[in-house]
């Protein structure tokens, strides 16, 4: 018996439900290569910030080293008191705490880099070049939010499932409609031998085969009149779900806006405050030098000289967190107007094909450069 469901009013529906809820997936896929995109970028300039500060406050280490040896062998001579290298040290050991701090810092860092990188156990990717800003997001404020909101995969996702809903509510309404099927049947009888011949009688040539062929086709249907109102609610249900991704998309597309403006307006404040916190680092530079010169010519003191060198370790900070948070708030509007950074939508694609031909898991390897 064969049946064929010629007319089911629920085949198209399913159908287009079905091809909703793949579209969602998709952009829910899009979305946590977006994130991990972006993880990536956050975990490379926080690695390269703590580089930067790692060298800065070497070098910081080292004047102060040089300045605690000079007290030190005045001091023996009775030209600088206890109070004159005391400060210089506790100075000292202040900076070198610091750096302790910024090297636990990278080291862990390094750490979430190679974690989210996927990388081999044992391996690290460093960075393998200095924290400088990249270049500028080239949207002003307005096309960056249409974008967003135009290709955020969270807004579409919610949307695809709404739609999804819709047609399963619609499925489930027209589950009340009669199929109709094409039925198609066939029988075959055989049976070989000799027929209607006596024991003690030569058969000679009564030896029979016959084939006996029937088949028949017809029309059938098949109607669920009533079944207690359950599918009607399945449709009321669906049809709210629908109503609710609907005001989810809504809801995220504010979110989308919050996330745009605040990313690009921490832009440019971070692109003032860079070249604010470099200046300052010059001029800390500069007024640090002073004071050491005047104190070596017995003008200054070295009250003077500690002050100096603790706005240089401030100004060190302020230029790399400066640098950090410009960097991310770049990398952030790429993420939040669903713009993929580079040729990083290539290597996406690349990596779903291969995962299409070869299902077994990626080995990812890296270089030092993880913008």
């Amino acid at each position: 018996l064969a049946s064929w469901n010629v007319i089911d009013p629920t085949r198209q529906p399913n159908i287009n439900a079905a091809a909703s809820s793949l579209q969602q997936q998709k952009y829910l896929f899009d979305v946590s290569a977006r994130n991990l995109i972006l993880r990536i970028q956050e975990a490379y300039h926080g690695l390269q910030s703590s580089q930067e500060l790692i060298e800065s406050f070497q070098q910081i280490y080292q004047i102060n080293k040089t300045q605690l040896d000079i007290l030190e062998a005045r001091k023996s001579i009775g030209m600088v008191t206890v109070l004159d290298v005391e400060q210089t040290r506790s100075q000292l050991f202040a900076q070198l705490n610091e750096l302790v701090l910024y090297t636990r810092n990278y080291i862990a860092q390094a750490a979430t880099l190679a974690e989210v990188l996927a990388l081999p156990r044992g391996q690290l990717a460093i960075p393998s070049e200095q924290a400088e800003p990249q270049n500028p997001w080239p949207l002003p404020l307005q096309d960056t939010v249409s974008l967003a909101v135009e290709q955020r995969e969270e807004i579409l996702a919610s949307l695809a499932a709404a739609e999804a809903a819709d047609w399963a509510g619609v499925t489930a309404l027209r589950s009340y409609l009669p199929v109709f099927s094409l039925l198609a049947t066939g029988n075959l009888n055989g049976w070989n031998g000799y027929q209607n011949v006596p024991v003690s009688t030569d058969p000679g040539n009564s030896y029979a085969r016959n084939r006996v062929w029937t088949a028949a086709v017809g029309v059938g249907f098949n109607w669920s009149i009533f079944d207690g109102g359950i599918q009607a609610a399945n449709a009321q249900a669906a049809r709210a779900q629908a109503r609710q991704q609907t005001a989810q998309a809504a809801t995220t597309e504010l979110q989308v806006i919050q996330q745009v403006r605040s990313s690009y307006g921490q832009m440019q404040t971070a692109r003032v405050a860079v070249n604010s916190a470099r200046e300052a680092y010059r001029s800390a530079q500069l007024a640090q030098e002073a004071a050491r010169a005047r104190f070596e010519v017995g003008v200054g003191d070295i009250t003077s000289v500690v002050q100096t060198i603790q706005q240089l370790s401030q100004a060190a900070q302020q230029q790399a967190q400066a640098v950090l948070s410009y960097n991310n708030a770049v990398s952030q509007l790429y993420r939040y107007s669903a713009t993929w950074p580079g040729e990083t939508e290539q290597v996406v694609e690349q990596r779903i094909e291969t995962m299409r031909t070869d299902p077994q898991p990626i080995e990812v390897t890296a270089g030092g450069d993880g913008r």
